[in-house]
This record gives structure tokens, C-alpha cells and sequence, in this order.
């Protein structure tokens, strides 16, 4: 009887600590304290053992045992229910593997397509797909305005706390947090700042297409150089600091050092509770301090300059109302402003000038625009904003979507109820795919935002930069951006792929790293020679 009760009392208490306790509630803030605590407690029961004089040869092995024992059943006991259908999400479909734990997102995303593997999902199993064990991934339109809307309960999912302490606008999970820290942005993105950062994004643009004039009809990546711009205009428009990127500065290490970080994002996204765990070994964690500490630089180096110029970062600065954690807010927000800042531009112009090239009657019609906009002296140019807007419908900054977790009564989508404590995905790169949401998804036509708007079937499934009290607050600066850099070189030069490359190997390389890293795009360009009949 004692031999039978040894071996029930851990595992009879590892199910119920499953039931009782970690079924319920948030615990991925916790989990380097659950480590020490089971590396730990077995030394603090030998040491009691020992003080009680209850110690023996054979003490150590039972206690391991034991231990062992009561782990092993909290898993067994989680991977039992989660399986069951006794769970909450259990009438979702979904692969057991990805309904088990979200260690086989994880691994599936080291290929870092993780927006082509959510999708490959969606085609297989519908628009509601069980990807984790308290997580669902969404492409049905109806489900927008209930979980990302004005008068939506969602909150920001667990993923958002991975930087912690860190704190950012785009990365707050309190609403009243949130909305306190974006009138702050607010003030930094006003139309009338917008309007002195026009000018200096024009500066920029000139220095790019000097810069092109200078390879002479030679071979250079679009992609890389599409990100030396778009952080010069962050260190501007943010901080008014030239990083000197274009000019060649010694600043270009920023490219490396924000993509080291972010390559680990794809893996350890699904696995939130794993990251304060890493963060606390030094030579795993070192791309991301180092990250950080870039960033937080140059929010030191603004503090130090009197500057009488507005930009971001001034903004951030002279908001009193952070208190004691200021400097987890600057860190935050430094870190994500020169990252998304400048990720989404990057990313949006070379897919861009890729389907410049691709069919050349783009850039043809937008150059007439553009000409006649000159001529008439009118801001009207319809057929830009839907090539725009056509690259950021396949080729979203975002394409493995936002995460929202629902309130603890649950949401209802149509006839379908989503449990409370509920993790939600949209995945855009899905959700601007759909055949529901668009005709012909795969195709790139610019004209279905302007004369074939019968192609466009739920325009409210367009979401690029988010949309509700969430979305992404740098949206018109962004659009800023890739508008002024596309007229400038569209009106300035005709594009061709390098000697030897067709552009394939552009979309193969490109890569999900939370936000979408574009692949190189060897190109060449030569001084446009404009048509008459233009």
C-alpha cells in the first residue's frame, strides 16, 4: 500500500495542479520563477531531510523520482485535455500536433515562412483553425470589427509582454495604458508635424536617388538600400539625428543588428513564457540587448541636443507623465519606432519596384499620372494609392497578423462562440488571400481599388497597418514615405532586373520575422526616358 501511495500522491497532485491552477488564467510572465523553483526545490528538500536526520544513500534518487513524477503528470494531464474533447476549443478544427503545443508552430517556423504556413492551414481546414492549445487563427471578415474594432473587449495578447519590462505603445496590453501613451504619439504625428516631415523625407529621397545616379547602370540591392533610407528618415524624423546610412556610415550595422533580433521572433513568438527565460542567459539574449541598447542610444544621445526641430522623440521626451518607469517607456518605444519604423517602408518599396519591373505598364500609367498631376498642379493620384495599396494587400509589414486575447465571458462571431482567455490570430497574409475577401487574390491589380472595385469583396478585410484603438499609429507616415520615394524614382528612372535574375528569387527569399523581410532584389537602373505621348 505504501509503495502504490508513493507513486500516487506527486502524480495525483501534478493533475491536479494542472486543473486547479495552470489550466486558469496567465502564467507565461512566471515561467523563469517555475524554473528555479524546480531546479531549487529538490536541494531545499535534501536540505531538510538532512537537518531532520532523514537523510540516506537513496534520498537523492527518491526525491528526483518524485519530482519527476509530479512534472511528468502536469504534462501528461495537459496533453490529455488539450486532445480531449472535453476542451473548450475542442469543436475547432486544427492539426493535433498544433492543437497539442505551440512547440510545433515553433519548429514549423524555423523555415521562417510562418505566414505560408498559417495559410496552408486555412486552405486545408477553413476560416477557424485551432493552432494552439488556447489559440485560434481567424480569416472570416464578420470577425474583425468584434475583435479589433472600437467597442471590441479584446486585449492585446500575451506575445505583447515578451519585452517586459520594456514598455511600448505597441506593446501596452492595459487599454487605459494604451490610450494614455498614444495621445503622447498623437502629438508627435499631428498634421502639422507630418508636414515638417514631409519635407525631410524629400531630403532623403534626393540623397536615394543620388545615390542611385552614383551606381551608373551597375547591379545594387533595392532591398537593402530601401532599408538604409527608410532608418535615415527614422534617425530624422524620430530623432533628428542622421544615421548616414545612404552616405555609407558606420551606422549601416543597424540593418544586421535589428535583423539578428528579429530572426528569433518567428521561434520564440508561440512560446511566449520561454522568453524571460532566454533573456536571462547572456549569450542567447545578447542580439537582443544589443538590439535594445542601440536603440536606447540614440534616445540618450536626442536627450543630450537642444533641438529646436519637432520629431518624435522630442515628444516622447517631454511627456512628464510616465513616472517612474520613463525609461522602460523610452527604451520601448525607441526600440520600436526605428524597427517598425522602418521595416514596413523597406519591405512595401521593394515588393513595389519588383512588380515595377515585372510589368512595365506600372510604371508607365504612374509616371502619365504623375506628369499630368505636375501639369494640373493637383494632389489626385489614384493609380499610385492603388498600386500601393495592392503591394501592402499581398505583401502586408505584418503578414503573420496581430494577436488579441478575448474577456473572460468570450466573444460571439455570428453563430460562433469563442471561450474567455481565448487567443486570437488574424493573419493578413490569409486574410488579404482569401478568395471570400477579394477576386482573384493572387493576382496582382492595382485596379481593383479604383475601376474594378467589384474585385475588392470586403474592403473591410483590408487591414495593412491594423485597424481599431490598435492600429498602427505611424500609418500616414509610412504611406508619406512610400508615396514621395516611388514618385520620385518612378519619374527618375526606368528599372530592370540584374544580369541573370528574373525576380523569382526575390519572392523566394523573402522571410516572416514577425514583420516581412523582403529578399534581395539585384536590380539596375538607368535615367528614364520619358515618352512623348506621356
Amino acid at each position: 500500500m505504501t509503495y502504490y501511495l508513493y507513486y500516487f500522491v506527486p502524480c495525483y497532485l501534478g493533475v491536479l495542479s494542472h486543473l486547479v491552477y495552470f489550466r486558469h488564467g496567465e502564467h507565461h510572465l512566471y515561467s523563469l520563477l517555475y524554473l528555479n523553483i524546480a531546479l531549487l526545490s529538490p536541494c531545499v528538500v535534501l536540505v531538510a531531510l538532512r537537518v531532520f536526520g532523514a537523510y540516506g544513500p537513496e534520498t537523492l534518487g527518491h526525491v528526483l523520482r518524485l519530482q519527476l513524477l509530479y512534472v511528468s503528470s502536469i504534462w501528461i494531464s495537459m496533453l490529455f485535455y488539450r486532445s480531449s474533447r472535453f476542451h473548450r476549443l475542442s469543436q475547432f478544427p486544427g492539426p493535433l500536433l498544433w492543437r497539442l503545443t505551440k512547440f510545433t508552430q515553433s519548429l514549423t517556423n524555423l523555415n521562417s515562412v510562418g505566414m505560408k504556413n498559417l495559410d496552408r492551414l486555412h486552405r486545408e481546414y477553413g476560416e477557424y483553425v485551432r493552432t494552439g492549445p488556447s489559440e485560434i487563427s481567424i480569416t472570416d471578415p464578420d470577425s474583425l470589427s468584434k475583435i479589433h474594432g472600437a467597442a471590441s473587449s479584446c486585449i492585446r495578447a500575451p506575445w505583447s509582454d515578451m519585452a517586459a519590462p520594456l514598455k511600448s505603445v505597441f506593446e501596452t496590453r492595459v487599454k487605459s495604458l494604451h490610450d494614455k501613451r498614444r495621445r503622447v504619439w498623437d502629438r508627435a504625428l499631428s498634421t502639422k508635424c507630418l508636414a515638417d516631415y514631409q519635407v525631410r523625407i524629400a531630403t532623403h529621397v534626393n540623397e536615394l536617388v543620388s545615390e542611385i545616379y552614383k551606381r551608373d547602370g551597375a547591379p545594387w540591392d533595392a532591398s537593402e538600400w530601401f532599408k538604409y533610407f527608410s532608418l535615415d528618415v527614422v534617425g530624422d524624423v524620430a530623432f533628428s539625428e542622421s544615421f548616414g546610412m545612404l552616405s555609407g556610415g558606420r551606422n549601416r550595422e543597424a540593418v544586421s543588428i535589428l535583423e539578428e533580433c528579429q530572426h528569433g521572433l518567428p521561434i520564440m513568438g508561440p512560446l511566449p513564457w520561454m522568453f524571460p527565460i532566454l533573456t536571462s542567459l547572456p549569450l542567447v539574449s545578447k542580439p537582443f540587448y544589443r538590439m535594445v541598447g542601440w536603440c536606447y542610444e540614440r534616445t540618450k544621445q536626442r536627450q543630450k541636443r537642444d533641438v529646436l526641430s519637432s520629431d518624435i522623440m522630442g515628444a516622447l521626451l517631454s511627456d512628464d507623465s510616465s513616472g517612474k518607469d520613463r525609461d522602460d517607456w523610452l527604451a520601448g518605444d525607441s526600440r520600436i519606432v526605428i524597427a517598425a519604423g522602418s521595416a514596413a517602408v523597406a519591405s512595401t518599396l521593394s515588393f513595389g519596384l519588383y512588380h515595377l519591373i515585372r510589368d512595365k505598364g506600372h510604371i508607365d500609367t504612374i509616371r502619365a499620372e504623375i506628369l499630368r498631376e505636375e501639369e494640373s498642379k493637383s494632389s489626385t493620384t489614384s493609380y499610385l494609392d492603388a498600386f500601393i495599396n495592392e503591394i501592402l494587400r499581398l505583401y502586408p509589414p505584418n503578414p503573420s497578423g496581430f494577436l488579441r486575447t478575448t474577456p473572460k465571458a468570450g466573444i460571439h462571431i455570428g453563430n460562433r462562440y469563442i471561450p474567455g482567455d481565448t487567443t486570437i490570430c488574424t493573419p493578413l497574409w490569409s486574410l488579404h488571400r482569401s478568395e471570400r475577401n477579394f477576386v482573384e487574390p493572387l493576382k496582382f491589380q492595382p485596379e481593383r481599388w479604383t475601376t474594378k472595385s467589384e474585385m475588392v469583396i470586403h474592403k473591410e478585410a483590408f487591414i495593412p497597418f491594423g485597424c481599431g484603438p490598435y492600429g498602427c499609429i505611424g500609418k500616414k507616415l509610412a504611406l508619406m514615405e512610400i508615396r514621395t520615394a516611388l514618385i520620385e524614382l518612378v519619374k527618375t528612372f526606368d528599372f530592370a532586373f540584374a544580369e541573370l535574375q528574373s525576380g523569382e528569387s526575390f519572392l523566394e527569399r523573402t522571410r516572416d520575422t514577425f514583420t516581412l523581410l523582403a529578399g534581395e532584389l539585384p536590380v539596375v537602373a538607368t535615367k528614364a526616358v520619358l515618352d512623348a505621348k506621356l
